[in-house]
Order: structure tokens, then C-alpha cells, then sequence
């Protein structure tokens, strides 16, 4: 928990839509002060990110198809003036091409498995940035 400092005022979305790996990645990241809110789709993402000051989103892709809900988000962040510049740290099975999210001002490209931890520092590396 190297991070909890610069955690405390920070509020993080995690978006993921296995409930298992999310709950894992929220204790954690409420565990090092970070204040989470947690969706399991790119439509809950959506009406967070309308309602909330979000200084980070965690997003988690299963697959690189189009269809995928954590791909799905990025580019609907990526349209949006106010979401393009939101922090992303954005976790996947496979390494993305970097054109996938291209768009996003700040994005870290973390890819699976990782470690609690990892996520918690490039959550403070890309907020910082």
C-alpha cells in the first residue's frame, strides 16, 4: 500500500465487468485512501463520469473487440471534450495499440495479470501527470 498518501483525496472509478476482480480492485484502492466509485458497464461509467468529479477511471477491457464494454467506454470518454482529459488507466489481457486510446490526453496501458499495487501506481503516476 506505497500509495495511500496520495490517495487520500482522490476519487477513482473502476470499471469492470467481473464483480470478483472490481470488489478486489475497490477494497484495495479504498485500503490506500483513494475515495472509489465502481461500475460494471460502459453505461454505468457514463452516468458516474455525468454526475461526479472523477480524478482517475480504472478500466478494464476482456477483449480488443469493438463490442467490449471497457472499449466501448474509452471511446465514448475520447468524444467527450470533458472526459478526453479524465486519467485513465486502462487494463487488458492483451497490449492495446496505443491508437485505441489515443485520444485520452493522460492514459497508462497496464497489461494482465498485474498486481494490486500496479494499478494503485499508475492510478497516482497518470492523476499526477
Amino acid at each position: 500500500m506505497q500509495g495511500r498518501a496520495a490517495l487520500v483525496d482522490m476519487t477513482m472509478l473502476v470499471v469492470d465487468g467481473h464483480p470478483d476482480t472490481r470488489d478486489m480492485v475497490v477494497e484495495y484502492a479504498d485500503l490506500c485512501g483513494a475515495k472509489v466509485i465502481s461500475t460494471g458497464t460502459a453505461a454505468e461509467a457514463l452516468v458516474v463520469l455525468g454526475a461526479f468529479r472523477v480524478d482517475v477511471v480504472v478500466v478494464q477491457a476482456a477483449t480488443l473487440e469493438p463490442e467490449d464494454p471497457g472499449l466501448a467506454l474509452v471511446a465514448r470518454m475520447q468524444m467527450h471534450p470533458a472526459w478526453r482529459v479524465v486519467p485513465c488507466v486502462f487494463v487488458s489481457p492483451d497490449a492495446p495499440p496505443r491508437s485505441l486510446v489515443a485520444g485520452l490526453r493522460r492514459v497508462v496501458l497496464l497489461r494482465q495479470p498485474i498486481e494490486l499495487d500496479a494499478i494503485v501506481r499508475a492510478a497516482i503516476d497518470v492523476g499526477a501527470a
